[in-house]
């Protein structure tokens, strides 16, 4: 042993389809399940009116695209003021001993103090570009499946982020190109 075994913690996301569960069991309920084991899923979506930028508000930004000029090809995005969410997740870690536990739970939650921002698009224009994750819960639990002499213990990590739910946005052209004074006497 050489102190840098890496073992791959295969992870689920979302709720197990029964069949799909069958398939991976082989079929059969006597398969045991394979730990360590990471699952993923999306267990609750709230209004947020506390993020909220106003509403039934419209957004606009003039912008020229990479290589236009200001005379032909300056647009007017026009964008309704996207409706918050608080999104929340749960990962599950299950495995089978303590030192397991600790080995894949600590680089998890050192990430989070108790926030973790992570940019997860270059759009220049969308709402949310940055991703703001917090980490609110930490739970344990043993089970002991019947039949089993081996126990399992899960840890439920809940976290929580703000998202922007908005519609599709419209381009124009819609401003003054030019601007024509007289002066009369």
């Amino acid at each position: 042993n050489t102190g840098t075994d890496i073992v791959k913690v295969p992870i689920r996301y979302g709720d197990a389809d029964r069949v799909a569960n069958a398939i991976l069991a082989d079929n059969t309920t006597n398969k045991p399940l394979r730990l360590p084991l990471l699952s993923a899923n999306l267990v609750g979506i709230n209004p947020a009116p506390q993020a909220a930028k106003g509403t039934g508000a419209i957004d606009s930004k003039t912008f020229i695209p990479v290589g236009g000029s200001i005379t032909k090809d300056t647009q007017v995005l026009y964008r309704r003021v996207p409706t918050p969410y608080s999104l929340i997740f749960e990962l599950k870690l299950m495995t089978s001993n303590i030192d397991q536990k600790f080995q894949i739970l600590e680089p998890i939650i050192t990430m989070f103090d108790p926030i973790a921002q992570f940019q997860i698009s270059d759009a220049p224009y969308d709402w949310n570009k940055i991703m703001i994750l917090q980490l609110d819960d930490i739970s344990s639990d043993e089970n002991y499946p019947s039949q089993t002499s081996q126990r399992i213990i899960v840890n439920t990590l809940r976290f929580s982020t703000i998202r922007y739910f908005s519609v599709p946005f419209n381009f124009k052209q819609n401003f003054i190109k030019k601007i024509n004074l007289k002066w009369e006497k």
